[in-house]
């Protein structure tokens, strides 16, 4: 049905819902939320751009990063040569939205059509490690690189859609950060990523990219406002303008290296 109904649309990806399942009644009663995670609370009816649908799930909470919930068109995956990352966890959640960002045509099937194991000792259900943050907080830069490398205004609805989603990443790896077993596994994270991590809040992060964009835009703007008085041959205020843009260029510049840091 799924590959009937992703043909006739001429669909890059299909989305749908799964059923979980529990190897254990102690499992179940310890991590209950599973029960309606996989289920969506809307049908977003239509076929339409990777990103709008990205955009209309993440307004009610909705958006699922797992592969396996969705079926994608092989040369559409060939195309774009989106892989998982190897030897990391929370690898899906880059692949995931690079690929929403990327498809064309896209559409979701209000139907739980897979069975879900939720099982012992998998990457959800096991205690955090070291490498459960390392994988989030991987994925959380991969994000940003990719909304960075797109273009989206942080304003946008697109925008906020991504942050959202990305921030939600952080968010949990700074939870299991917490819950670490040791002292020396939260020293060994703090000493692996540095200032990237524990000593920043993600919404400096947020607001460092926010700020960015702005300059980029004033940057933009600036430079068309030298390029009108130049032509006006107009040297005083050429020159006011050449000094507004190298402290422009200067600030943007300062926050860029930051937000690589």
């Amino acid at each position: 049905m799924l590959s009937r109904k992703s043909a006739n649309e001429q669909l890059d990806i299909l989305y749908f819902d799964a059923e979980p399942f529990f190897d254990s009644p102690q499992l179940e009663c310890e991590k209950g939320g599973y029960r309606i995670y996989y289920q969506r609370s809307d049908s977003y009816p239509g076929v339409k751009p990777g990103v709008e649908l990205l955009v209309e799930m993440t307004a009610n909470d909705d958006w699922k990063p797992g592969p396996p919930l969705q079926l994608a068109r092989r040369s559409f995956i060939e195309e774009k040569g989106v892989t998982f990352p190897e030897g990391t966890f929370h690898e899906d959640n880059p692949y995931t939205l690079l690929n929403a960002l990327a498809a064309k045509r896209v559409a979701y099937e209000p139907r739980a059509l897979l069975y879900r194991r939720i099982r012992e000792g998998s990457i959800v259900t096991s205690r955090p490690t070291p490498k459960h943050i390392y994988g989030l907080f991987d994925a959380y830069v991969q994000g940003s690189s990719i909304a960075d490398r797109l273009g989206y205004e942080p304003s946008s609805r697109e925008g906020q859609a991504i942050d959202w989603e990305i921030r939600k990443l952080a968010d949990d790896a700074q939870r299991k950060h917490a819950r670490l077993s040791t002292e020396a596994e939260r020293t060994q994270v703090r000493d692996q990523l540095g200032s990237s991590f524990a000593h920043r809040d993600i919404a400096e992060l947020s607001q460092l990219r926010a700020e960015a964009a702005a300059y980029r835009r004033n940057l933009q703007k600036v430079e068309q406002d030298l390029l009108a008085i130049q032509q006006r041959s107009a040297r005083r205020s050429r020159s006011l303008f050449v000094r507004a843009l190298g402290k422009i260029k200067n600030r943007a510049s300062t926050l860029l290296r930051r937000l690589r840091r």
